[in-house]
């Protein structure tokens, strides 16, 4: 059983088709690159399977379950994790404090929170030491008291990153992580996406404009192009699909 199946989701917005019967299977452990011109629908499918935009049609299996009728607060703790194209930090709050708000583990009463103490303080310390290591784990750990709006763009981008990771998903989705980032910062993304999914095993799945970070850590490629599914392979046969070629030289090669 795939982690993830998408089979013929489709989205419309004022009569345009922005997913037209999108199909896609993920199975567990792969990372996975999703890859289109501007418009050609990729974030669409994300909010899809995270239930900001409901599906017209298909299906949306997430380990065998359909999720298509759960809203995003249900689905999160399914084990789906997101990042989005634009920055959503607590910009005045910590690295340390943005990663904490996503731990879930813990539950204590209205008083102990009040007074912060018994379960509430050990749920604290609890969180503080996951968020510690996550940081550690994007590479930011010397960063952890600065306040996160503070930070260099590529860095915030690993406050973004290590966020998700604190729900403890087993799909991560990652919107676009190295936009705003140069050469070097890409490369460095791209080292700590390879250590996510070797240290913790997490599935991704990345959508991406920089080439060089999409051929590079994703062994499986699949291109969008008008909403469709126009090409899968791995980064060699997608580099020389006539399909890919044309939706990104705007020609037929």
């Amino acid at each position: 059983m795939a982690l993830l199946e998408l089979v013929d989701v489709s989205k419309s917005f004022g009569g345009v088709k922005a997913v037209d019967r999108f199909s896609l299977t993920v199975e567990k452990g792969e990372l996975v690159g999703l890859i289109g011109p501007n418009g050609a629908g990729k974030t669409t499918v994300f909010n899809i399977i995270t239930g900001l935009y409901p599906s017209e049609g298909g299906q949306i299996l997430f380990q065998g379950e359909d999720i298509a009728p759960l809203k995003p607060h249900e689905i999160v703790p399914k084990g789906i994790a997101r990042t989005f194209q634009n920055l959503r930090l607590f910009a005045r709050s910590s690295a340390l404090e943005n990663v904490m708000t996503a731990y879930r583990k813990g539950v204590y009463s209205f008083v102990e929170a009040l007074c912060h103490m018994g379960k509430w303080k050990k749920t604290e310390e609890e969180a503080k030491a996951r968020s510690m290591e996550l940081l550690d784990l994007v590479g930011i750990a010397d960063r952890a008291d600065q306040a996160a709006g503070t930070l260099p763009y590529g860095h915030q981008r690993r406050v973004e990153i290590a966020r998700a990771l604190a729900l403890e998903p087993e799909l991560l989705l990652l919107d676009e992580p190295a936009a705003g980032m140069n050469a070097e910062e890409v490369e460095g993304l791209n080292a700590t996406i390879k250590r996510i999914t070797a240290e913790l095993g997490i599935t991704i799945v990345v959508i991406e404009h920089h080439m060089e970070l999409v051929m590079e850590i994703c062994p499986r490629i699949v291109c969008m192009n008008f909403g469709a599914k126009i090409a899968e392979g791995s980064p060699q046969e997608i580099q020389n699909h006539p399909g890919v070629l044309a939706a990104y030289l705007g020609e037929e090669v």
